[in-house]
């Protein structure tokens, strides 16, 4: 079965999960990484400073249901964290659980929880946590557990450890195209536009062992009414690109909030091969 975005085949059979990571089809291609012969020197951020530019904040915690063509599938809560040292440097920290509903057990069990560190100039991936697991009917249980560090300026390269089921962990490695953002990262990266109707926004993306771009189109502004409050948003359609070919099947959506001076992400919605998913926010705080 063709599922559609996942990054290191997160999220791939969970309703839950394909809407908190957009719907994303990746197909099997990739860009070939340029990487510089002479790195640019990382730019020296103090902590205080490291979330100055964006318009989330530490702390900020938002709350979303996530429905499968109109059932009440699970839950996800997004969260920024307060900005951690790697390597002599401040990153940008966000987190993700997310879970399937005790009342969704008969058709799908499965849990998720993610950290990604980032480059606070730009939301380049550095680092990434990952623990997946999944119990489906007539079907083994599966855990998984990952660690991802990304070299932007050296190597150019994607490192991956790998533990699955409690085996021991296997190594592996992809090239990465230099400035590219995980999946988590990108959910903040579309709340920092400034979005007018009809002006494209791009960026490139690093999921599942390939590079690509994400392409964020503003469609219109109008009212959205969910758990969190009514919010005059952008509606903006996404498509995923290798170079200039269109990879994406099926269309996918989000509200950002427009007068919101946070610009959370309000609904997302997308259409898979069994029905539709949507993601609707229910409270945010920070």
């Amino acid at each position: 079965m063709n599922y559609p975005f996942t990054f290191s085949r997160t999220f791939q059979l969970t309703t839950l999960g394909l809407t908190v990571f957009f719907l994303f089809p990746l197909m099997p291609q990739k860009l070939s990484a340029l990487c510089p012969q002479k790195p640019k020197p990382r730019l020296s951020i103090n902590k205080d400073d490291v979330y100055k530019n964006y318009p989330f904040s530490p702390n900020e915690s938002a709350h979303y249901t996530v429905y499968w063509s109109g059932l009440h599938a699970g839950t996800a809560i997004l969260k920024v964290n307060q900005a951690e040292k790697i390597k002599n440097f401040w990153h940008v920290a966000f987190s993700m659980e997310a879970q399937t509903g005790e009342w969704f057990k008969h058709i799908y069990i499965a849990k998720y929880a993610a950290k990604a560190f980032s480059r606070p100039e730009d939301l380049a991936i550095i680092k990434f946590h990952l623990f997946e697991y999944r119990d489906p009917p007539f079907s083994a249980t599966f855990k998984e557990l990952k660690t991802i560090l990304y070299d932007h300026e050296n190597t150019c390269k994607v490192y991956e450890s790998i533990e699955t089921n409690n085996k021991p962990a296997k190594g592996d490695k992809s090239e990465l195209e230099p400035g590219a953002i995980d999946a988590l990262s990108a959910f903040y990266k579309l709340r920092t536009y400034n979005y007018q109707v009809g002006k494209k926004q791009r960026f490139l993306t690093f999921s599942s062992k390939k590079n690509w771009w994400l392409e964020a189109k503003p469609l219109k502004e109008e009212k959205i009414e969910v758990n969190a409050g009514t919010f005059m948003s952008m509606k903006i359609k996404l498509d995923t690109y290798f170079g200039k070919e269109l990879q994406q099947k099926g269309e996918v959506y989000v509200w950002i909030a427009s007068k919101d001076p946070r610009h959370p992400m309000v609904k997302i919605e997308g259409d898979v091969k069994l029905g539709s998913v949507y993601m609707l926010l229910d409270k945010i705080s920070s």
